[in-house]
């Protein structure tokens, strides 16, 4: 090859580098992805709405990115109306925020017209299906089974009801949806890795239950390895966050998180961020 044809070579991989470079660029990346999950959870917190439909919406969501190339700057009018939608179907009709409010509050930068519009976008690329089954909704069904089959369960969590208990593995599935990494697993998956790490830190005989819940759902058992030790991972991230010896504090009108030292009143000191105080016990 003379060197007028190396020059030529050179300078044709380089232009097909910058036009990955680009059109990557002009895709969604995951982290992008993760971080637009993360706002989505702390607007459910902000207007008081169910955890469904939080889950529904990072469904949607997801949905909509794997069926469309979009670009990066409308993630938020996509991820806006994903909510919106989510709130129309799954909330009742007066706790459902009013769009403009929505808009105004949520900082999305969109007009509550861009958000309709993008809607009609959503509903048309899903063609209409918003009715679709989410990993909290499967919590939900393996949570019911567990405390059915394995009611000893609570005799180590005394001071929670089986709604409270669920509640908290609630909370670390959100937290758990804003990860890309567990997106290669179906939301069935997700849930039943979640049960079984509770299960196991609860009850001696959390395998049984786990292998029973495993066949029912008719699910590969290498499959929910590999998705527990990633969940555990990344619920390790979560825990590392907050200090030692910390405890929740329901608290539904607040917004920010702090720490309470032992012997200080939380309700002259701490606000709570996501609904969630913690005061560490010394």
């Amino acid at each position: 090859m003379t060197p007028r044809h190396h020059c030529e070579a050179y300078s044709s991989a380089g232009e097909e580098e910058e036009e990955e470079e680009e059109e990557e660029e002009k895709n969604v990346s995951p982290s992008q992805r993760d971080e637009v999950i993360q706002w989505l959870a702390k607007l459910k917190y902000q207007f008081n709405l169910y955890p469904e439909t939080f889950a529904l919406a990072s469904s949607l969501l997801d949905r909509f990115l794997a069926t469309v190339k979009a670009h990066p700057k409308y993630l938020s009018c996509i991820a806006i109306s994903c909510f919106f939608l989510a709130a129309k179907t799954v909330e009742e009709d007066e706790r459902i925020p009013i769009l403009k409010v929505l808009a105004r509050d949520s900082f999305c930068g969109c007009s509550s017209s861009e958000i309709l519009r993008m809607e009609r976008i959503i509903l048309y690329k899903l063609n209409w299906d918003l009715h679709t089954a989410t990993p909290l909704g499967f919590l939900h069904i393996f949570h019911a089974i567990a405390v059915s089959n394995r009611p000893q369960l609570f005799f180590s969590l005394p001071k929670l009801s089986p709604s409270q208990h669920l509640a908290v593995l609630t909370k670390q599935l959100l937290h758990c949806m804003a990860c890309n990494q567990l997106l290669q697993f179906k939301g069935s998956m997700l849930a039943l890795a979640m049960v079984s790490l509770e299960m196991e830190k609860l009850i001696p005989d959390w395998l049984p239950l786990t292998i029973e819940l495993l066949q029912k759902a008719q699910m590969d058992s290498s499959q929910l390895i590999h998705c527990r030790e990633l969940v555990a991972h990344h619920l390790s991230t979560l825990q590392s966050s907050l200090p030692l010896n910390s405890v929740y504090v329901y608290r539904p009108l607040k917004h920010t998180l702090v720490t309470c030292d032992k012997g200080v009143d939380p309700e002259l000191s701490v606000q709570s961020k996501e609904g969630i105080a913690v005061i560490t016990m010394y």
